[in-house]
């Protein structure tokens, strides 16, 4: 039976990644608190031909570089910076999980009284129409 074992002044930090392939300048971005063993799963999933992946695009040339963009990043804050980077290189970028922007007025129309698009407008609404 394995024991608890405590060590002292340790947290978790996180880091974002980028994958780049040097033949056609695509990237894949990710973030991880391990970057050794996600890049080594990254690459013997695509090696191994399982890989579903995004980032088995940057492979195919088998030329490639990977850097650090952030370090000692939070798990929030990763989750963040991931999605921006993703963002800021575009079209380079293969992640299929790409935030996608829309406009206020879009979002609105597809706005439910359980899912309002601004939740605090909803409750100071809400709150105003308790009142009167």
């Amino acid at each position: 039976m394995l024991k608890n074992i405590v060590i002292n002044n340790f947290k978790i930090t996180f880091c974002i990644y980028a994958i780049r392939c040097n033949k056609t300048q695509q990237v894949y971005i990710g973030a991880t608190s391990n970057i050794q063993s996600r890049i080594s799963n990254h690459i013997s999933s695509y090696k191994s031909g399982n890989s579903k992946c995004s980032s088995r695009t940057i492979f195919e040339h088998d030329d490639y570089t990977i850097d650090i963009l952030l370090n000692d990043l939070t798990k929030e804050g990763a989750i963040q910076s991931e999605n921006d980077f993703i963002v800021a290189y575009g079209k380079m970028a293969v992640n299929q999980n790409k935030p996608i922007s829309v406009s206020y007025t879009h979002l609105r129309a597809h706005e439910t009284h359980e899912q309002p698009v601004c939740r605090q407008m909803h409750e100071t609404t809400k709150t105003y129409s308790q009142t009167l």
